[in-house]
């Protein structure tokens, strides 16, 4: 009897241990830090030998020289009208900073636009043309990235398609714009667009509003001198051009937007006013900008 207690006594011992050494093992195991590298792109060729027809050469530079180059893509976002055999829009490579080969050998003939984004910079594209899976345009560009800009804008629109701009008669808002950003309303004809002041290039250093829509009796309209935001409660129905004006601090124009089709919402008056121009980035509004996950 005795021997039968000691043998099941040594069970007992011998259960618990095995129940005490799956619980360690069960136990969460304490969290470690792991960083890591992204994977190199494998649309990212070798520049140290001839560049094959299907490739493109991006040399990258930024104009306020950082310490640490910031993170660069190149981005494929989806286009307006998709055409068969494109490759998932997205991002098709990180950059590491020079100049930078990308294989385009999947992609159809066509005209295609590429992004150069980098952190903290104003994004820019390029157009490659690809012909008999060869680009015949595009093929070498170098990109100079400046820092993002943010025009931030107080506006009103009167959503009838009447020019009565008087407070209760109006949707209002206030929006900052990055670069490529569409103001509501507003953004069916023109958009931020940071250009060079040179108008050598398409991209700079300057914040301007750009039209992307060009017909008669559209645009702006000056404001008369010393009149306040809040002055301008009836629009004038003539007068309208589809200039792009530079975003300055203080700048107050009427609007008529001609829209994507000729009746209200997207046919009316408005008006705008830039209240500041900063390459900070602004945290207590809304920002208009592409998105580029």
């Amino acid at each position: 009897m005795n021997k039968q207690w000691l043998l099941l006594g040594g069970l007992g011992i011998v259960a618990a241990i095995i129940i005490a050494v799956v619980m360690m093992t069960l136990r969460s195991p304490q969290p470690r830090q792991v960083t890591l590298t992204p994977a190199k792109s494998k649309r990212l060729l070798d520049t140290a030998t001839s560049r094959p027809a299907s490739a493109v050469d991006f040399k990258i530079a930024f104009a306020d020289n950082p310490a640490t180059p910031p993170r660069t893509r190149l981005y494929f976002p989806k286009p307006l009208r998709p055409v068969a055999g494109l490759p998932p829009a997205g991002e098709l490579a990180q950059l590491p900073g020079g100049t930078s080969r990308i294989d385009l050998s999947d992609f159809p003939d066509g005209d295609h636009y590429l992004y150069v984004v980098a952190d903290g910079h104003a994004p820019q594209w390029r157009r490659v043309r690809v012909r008999g899976k060869e680009i015949v345009e595009g093929m070498e560009d170098e990109v100079t990235l400046y820092p993002s800009q943010y025009v931030t804008i107080r506006w009103a629109y009167n959503t009838t398609g009447k020019p009565d701009l008087s407070p209760s008669n109006v949707v209002n808002g206030r929006t900052a714009l990055a670069q490529f950003g569409q103001l509501r309303f507003f953004g069916m004809d023109w958009q931020m667009w940071q250009k060079d002041a040179s108008h050598k290039t398409m991209f700079g250093d300057v914040p301007m509003l750009e039209f992307h829509r060009i017909s008669r009796n559209m645009g702006f309209l000056p404001a008369p001198d010393g009149a306040k935001f809040e002055d301008l409660v009836e629009a004038p129905t003539d007068g309208y051009t589809p200039q792009s004006l530079e975003a300055k601090p203080g700048l107050l124009l009427y609007c008529r937007v001609e829209g994507n089709t000729p009746k209200p919402p997207d046919r009316g008056y408005g008006k705008i006013l830039v209240e500041s121009v900063s390459t900070t980035r602004p945290t207590d509004i809304n920002i208009a900008e592409d998105k580029f996950p």
